[in-house]
């Protein structure tokens, strides 16, 4: 469940498991174990993650469960009560399989994470993330930052990075075993390489981009203050995707200040300017957080003016959503939740109309795109390097092949190309 980070954390799990000769089943199947990489970054996570619980539970009655991760590290006794077998927070994954083991011999687990400042990079190289086309390399975890509204950093602990050798060698079996594509991912990828001596995130991208095999790079999410024309600079000649996420949440300057961000619309317009500035047909997305405690009706529409104003190519909307042991949650103007709903739904048509424009810039040009499968409708499915959804007319064959196509069509979750 949840963020990139959790799917990279599955992976690993996943790995530990192969290793050691078991199957990987579907979740839905009956199995002897079952593993639920629980979320907690908002509330509708929480519940998800208490539901697969409880599902794992009565797919077989006599199988292992064990859960594991953000959800889990903070609320170890609702876990408990669900049922599972093995608590473990978000560390020590390479130690599920020996767990299981145990619980065989009638010793239960509980493995959570005291964050003392002194955590170290939980590193297992893996294959691949399996029926994929581009795979997720994590170079990071853990914040310092702590936001008003975010729970992660208590989940995750201290930003800390994975060593470089480490990064290298699992980028290069990624090559190897036939990705093209690769994103890089962390909590807080911004702060890679402060832990590190005579590293950081520019350094690392150029050292991945100089691997045989691999074609593209994505950054998962980063913070405006990281675009500077130096950095850009640095990446021009790399093999980074002309797509850049860069999270606003909100684009009222009082609003920011509330939730504890380190930048201004300023800030932010900046950064966006200079990566236009720099890089033909950039992309740019956001995340935008609706009903912010405080966030009065003036507040929300400085907001979807700025977005607007910044002409971003897609929006990831998230209404508010107040967690237990952060800041937030304790201020006193709580937004009601149906003006959160529609605040959220007018920014989720902003969005729809955002991204299509950006889309209709590209009609009737030629454009390469990684072929990622086949859609329900047949059609074979893949994105530009910005980041483009984008259909045609193909074979299976063609899935994972970076093929050039032109666009054709405008539809509704993207454009019709063809070869």
């Amino acid at each position: 469940m949840g963020c990139k980070v959790n799917f990279c954390d599955t992976e690993t799990i996943l790995q530990t498991f192969k290793d050691a000769g078991y199957e990987i089943v579907q979740f839905a199947q009956k199995a002897d174990v079952y593993v639920i990489n629980t979320c907690t970054v908002t509330n509708t996570g929480d519940g998800k993650s208490r539901r697969l619980i409880s599902r794992a539970r009565r797919n077989n009655h006599e199988a292992i469960v064990a859960a594991v991760g953000c959800y889990t590290q903070l609320n170890s006794a609702e876990i408990a009560d669900l049922g599972a077998d093995i608590i473990m927070g978000t560390r020590n994954r390479e130690k599920l399989v020996d767990y299981v083991l145990n619980y065989r011999h009638g010793s239960q687990t509980l493995d959570l994470t005291d964050f003392d400042g002194d955590e170290h990079f939980d590193s297992i190289f893996v294959g691949g993330n399996s029926g994929r086309t581009r795979t997720f390399l994590k170079i990071q975890d853990g914040c310092d930052n702590f936001c008003a509204y975010c729970i992660v950093p208590y989940a995750r602990g201290r930003s800390r990075s994975r060593p470089v050798n480490d990064i290298l060698q699992q980028a290069r079996t990624f090559a190897e075993n036939g990705y093209r594509e690769i994103v890089i991912c962390g909590i807080h990828i911004a702060s890679f390489g402060n832990d590190l001596q005579g590293w950081d995130l520019l350094g690392i991208i150029q050292a991945i981009s100089e691997i045989d095999g691999i074609e593209r790079i994505r950054l998962s999410s980063l913070e405006p203050r990281v675009i500077t024309k130096d950095f850009v600079a640095g990446i021009r000649n790399s093999k980074v995707c002309p797509h850049f996420h860069l999270p606003l949440q909100s684009g009222s300057d009082a609003v920011l200040a509330w939730m504890g961000r380190r930048y201004t619309t300023a800030d932010y317009s900046r950064a966006v300017e200079i990566l236009r500035e720099a890089i033909p047909d950039v992309g740019i997305t956001s995340d935008i957080i609706t009903g912010f405690p405080g966030e009065s009706d003036e507040n929300f529409v400085q907001s979807a003016e700025f977005i607007r104003e910044m002409q971003l190519s897609g929006l990831h909307v998230f209404p508010y959503s107040a967690k237990k042991g952060t800041a937030a949650a304790e201020f006193l103007e709580q937004v009601p939740h149906q003006i959160k709903a529609a605040r959220a739904k007018e920014l989720l048509a902003i969005d729809k109309e955002l991204s299509q424009n950006f889309a209709k810039q590209f009609l009737g040009r030629k454009m390469p795109i990684l072929v990622e499968g086949q859609g329900r409708d047949g059609k074979m499915m893949g994105k530009t390097g910005n980041y483009i959804g984008v259909s045609y007319d193909g074979e299976k064959a063609d899935i994972g092949r970076i093929l050039e196509v032109e666009l054709v069509r405008l539809e509704e979750n993207g454009i019709h190309a063809q070869i």
